[in-house]
């Protein structure tokens, strides 16, 4: 079993034509997007990759924004339906105005790897 530390990157993946978000981590996020792009394919078809940022906390972005989103959770805990300003601040760089999230990120080095819009 991996320890937590080997999942270094956060992502968030989504269908804007469904107004559904998947937030997750994982070790492997070429290995991993076509596993979740196959479980989704009839109900999201234009389910892709919108923010991936490698980051050795990855675990504790992850906690923070299911926290943050709880009230929006489509099922699981990891997928939610975002509202307008939840794509603000996901996709368009309006975490940066948010403290705890920037203090979590900047704890490690970090790198943003992709980053495309909702639409």
């Amino acid at each position: 079993m991996e320890s937590q530390s080997s999942y270094n990157y956060f992502y968030v993946c989504g269908d804007s034509n469904t107004n559904l978000l998947k937030i997750g981590v994982t070790s492997n996020m070429e290995k991993r997007f076509p596993q979740l792009k196959n479980q989704v394919s009839y109900s999201a078809p234009d389910f892709r990759k919108l923010l991936v940022i490698r980051h050795s906390y990855s675990f504790a972005l992850e906690a923070y924004l299911k926290d943050k989103f709880r009230n929006q959770v489509a099922f699981g805990t990891e997928w939610i339906h975002p509202r307008e300003g939840d794509i603000h601040y996901l996709l368009e760089e309006g975490y940066k105005d948010d403290d705890i999230f920037m203090a979590l990120l900047q704890f490690d080095e970090w790198e943003l790897i992709e980053k495309h819009a909702w639409n």
